[in-house]
């Protein structure tokens, strides 16, 4: 009837989206290195690449286009940090299907909706929920503020040195984060964010106002 959710990249958005439809389903929500083309500045680049990736998975193959995924810049730092896990990171992603993934890169990565679009559906989510980014995962940072900037129960974890694939970089510390959130919520113990906290001020010209 309820479930505690984990999402990471694609996972993250579909984890965000559950929170969004069924929150009497959801018990919380961790929503690991989500965001990717959500940014405004590199919204028009980002859909501009996913059309070039389609087109290059179509004309030369999964294996080549994975050898260069998997050495992009958000997942270099698996490959320094364990290069036998990235080893077998980049050989399962040469063996998906090139057409899939095209059909996966138009259909979804494409469709999807910016979460920039989506603030009002997002600030409604009312489940305890944990953001999680890789402090090199530079096109999830941005969209990981707004995220704990508009979930009122939104917390947010960012690992250093880290790219995308924060699951297989840092799994001990990827799993502690997991556990941390689910004891909170089941102990009801994980907060809503106070509203006063929602200002860049020192705070001076409210002195003695607050409680």
């Amino acid at each position: 009837a309820r479930a505690h959710v984990v999402g990471l990249s694609m996972g993250g958005f579909c984890a965000l989206q559950l929170g969004i439809r069924y929150p009497d389903r959801v018990s919380s929500l961790l929503v690991a290195s989500a965001g990717s083309g959500a940014s405004p500045a590199r919204r028009v680049a980002f859909l501009a690449e996913t059309e070039q990736m389609a087109a290059a998975l179509r004309a030369d193959g999964m294996a080549a286009v994975s050898a260069k995924q998997a050495m992009g810049p958000n997942r270099i730092q698996l490959r320094r940090k364990n290069r036998h896990a990235w080893e077998e990171f980049a050989g399962q992603l040469a063996e998906h299907s090139a057409e899939g993934m095209a059909l996966t890169v138009i259909g979804i990565q494409r469709s999807r909706p910016s979460l920039y679009d989506i603030t009002g559906q997002l600030a409604g989510i009312s489940t305890p929920t944990l953001v999680v980014n890789g402090d090199e995962d530079e096109a999830c940072l941005e969209p990981g503020l707004l995220l704990k900037r508009t979930i009122p129960m939104a917390g947010l974890a960012v690992v250093p040195n880290s790219g995308h694939a924060l699951n297989l970089e840092e799994p001990e510390l990827f799993n502690d984060f997991v556990r941390t959130l689910i004891g909170a919520a089941e102990a009801g113990t994980w907060p809503t964010r106070d509203p006063r906290s929602l200002s860049a001020s020192m705070g001076i010209a409210n002195a003695g106002t607050g409680a």
